[in-house]
């Protein structure tokens, strides 16, 4: 019986040898596990930090985009809107390329009419060309306003009407190259804002997860700290 009793007095022995190891290198630790939990929280400050500042880029770049007004062209009007809007890239190609060649035509005819009526004319050929005036009118009247027809001053009539017309027509094709750059502006900004949004969102979950895992360690350490298993806590 002794036996036993000794033999169980030294198993207490050693056992308490061992907690009281087990306490010593939990205190000796102590310092360090301190240390990590204020790493740890300032690390979780920054990280905080930054999911906000991502969050706001990601929100920013899921708002509605405003595209910037393009270089105000000759032919923009206070308050006025693009009448081409609806139309297709190719269409808007398409009509600036006829619009051009109308430019080209309607120079031609300028040129070519200050050339005839610098010229002396008897008196039917100036009632042709007073006939032809009258439908250069009409032409150049078209969305822009009337011009009254008159058989006097026939040169600067004509020279007049064609003007109109060839004015018209750059006017358009200043509008359609509004409308042209706006457009681009608009596919550009769509493009950078998917990539913006695309890169935030991977970001910010790579950040999320840094967190998460920063909270699992800090909680480790401070249960370590304040609830170590070795003072009986589990």
């Amino acid at each position: 019986m002794d036996h036993v009793r000794q033999q169980a007095f030294r198993l207490e022995a050693v056992h308490a040898q061992n907690q009281q190891a087990k306490l010593d290198r939990w205190s000796a630790r102590k310092p360090e596990m301190k240390q990590y939990i204020t790493a740890l929280s300032q690390s979780k400050e920054l990280l905080v930090e930054d999911i906000k500042q991502t969050e706001a880029r990601v929100n920013s770049a899921q708002q509605p985009i405003v595209v910037p007004p393009a270089t105000p062209s000759r032919a923009a009007r206070p308050g006025s809107t693009s009448p081409f809007a609806n139309k297709s890239d190719a269409e808007l190609a398409t009509e600036q390329s006829r619009l051009r060649d109308a430019l080209v035509h309607i120079n031609g005819q300028i040129l070519s009419t200050k050339a005839v009526f610098a010229q002396p004319r008897r008196e039917e050929e100036k009632e042709l060309w007073e006939a032809q005036l009258v439908i250069l009118q009409v032409s150049a009247a078209v969305n822009i306003f009337p011009l009254p027809v008159q058989t006097s001053g026939v040169a600067e009539q004509a020279d007049s009407a064609l003007q109109d017309t060839y004015r018209m027509h750059q006017e358009e094709i200043d509008l359609m190259e509004v409308e042209v750059i706006s457009r681009a502006r608009m596919q550009r900004l769509m493009k950078e804002r998917a990539v913006a949004e695309q890169s935030g969102i991977a970001q910010l979950a790579r950040l999320k997860e840094q967190l998460n895992t920063n909270d699992t360690r800090t909680n480790e350490y401070k249960r370590e700290l304040y609830f170590p298993a070795v003072k009986g806590y589990k």
